[in-house]
Formats: structure tokens, sequence, C-alpha cells
């Protein structure tokens, strides 16, 4: 008489364990989905970052139009919209920034483990993307390095830096 309803207290203790386990699963998930989305669009504008060239007259007179573009491209896959209040934010590594090792872009920023706070749903992941693709030269930078490398055998004498005369991809 003492056990009545105990297999109905088991089958929901399992039914609530089981339920919890795929709904975990479903988060992890979610943010995997996520992650992939964040690093496409910070991909793609890396992309847009490397081929960006306004045809200026000088060799760094193109960067803030890429930067613009490179924004551009990746406000129009609306991150904030899949994870709201994440605080991220798109930082592009330039060559005239300062000494950065890798040229192109990056996007840190944070989401919840989960959005059950009894299952992990106060901890703070901090993701990041990057994708350092890098910058194509302008067309003002090689016209600059192919009259440079012209003016060579004529100029006399040896500068004091190196210039190649071959197609570097300008």
């Amino acid at each position: 008489m003492g056990r009545s309803g105990q297999s109905t207290i088991e089958f929901l203790l399992c039914f609530i364990y089981s339920f919890g386990i795929i709904f975990v699963f479903f988060n992890v998930a979610y943010n995997i989905t996520n992650g992939h989305l964040v690093h496409y669009a910070t991909f793609m504008a890396s992309r847009a970052y490397l081929v960006s060239d306004d045809n200026s007259n000088t060799a760094r007179a193109g960067d803030e139009t890429a930067r613009a573009v490179a924004n551009e491209v990746f406000e129009k896959f609306r991150i904030n919209s899949f994870i709201p209040d994440n605080g991220g934010r798109l930082v592009i590594n330039s060559p005239e920034d300062g000494p950065n090792v890798f040229v192109g872009l990056f996007y840190k920023y944070k989401t919840k483990f989960s959005t059950v706070p009894m299952i992990g749903g106060q901890i703070d992941l901090n993701m990041a993307s990057e994708s350092f693709l890098g910058r194509i030269p302008s067309r003002a930078e090689c016209l600059s390095r192919i009259c440079k490398a012209m003016e060579l055998p004529n100029g006399g004498g040896c500068p004091d830096y190196f210039a190649t005369f071959y197609d570097d991809g300008c």
C-alpha cells in the first residue's frame, strides 16, 4: 500500500530529466548555429574589406571606404536580431592602425549558455570570430610599386629598399 504512485513519480522524473537533456542539447545547437552565422558574416565582411578599392590616387585613401563597405556587409546579416544584447563590435585590424600581425576583421561577443537560469543560464560565453584575409594593394599602391621598379635601372645607384618587378596581384 505504501508504494502506490511510485511508478508515476519515476516516470515523471525520467521524463523531466530526458526533456532537460534534450533542451540543453537544443541550446548548444542554437549557440553553434549562431556562431556559424557570425563566422559567415565576419568572413563576408572580410572579403568585402579585402577587395574594396575606390580608385583613388593615394595608397591609403581607400581604407576608409573599405571599412564602410565591410561594416555595411556585416550589418546585412542582422546579428543582433539572433543574438540580442551581445555587446559585440566588428573590429578591423589595419596595417596603419599600429603593429598588427594580421590584417582583417574580428568580432567578439557574449552569449548565454542556456536560456534557463537553472541550467547554466547565468553563464556568459565569450565568443570570437576572426577572418584575417588581409588586404590587396590598392591601384595607387600598385602604380607606385611599378613606377619604382621601372625607375631602378635608369636611376643609377642602389636604393635602400627592395622593389620587385613581377605580378604580385596588381
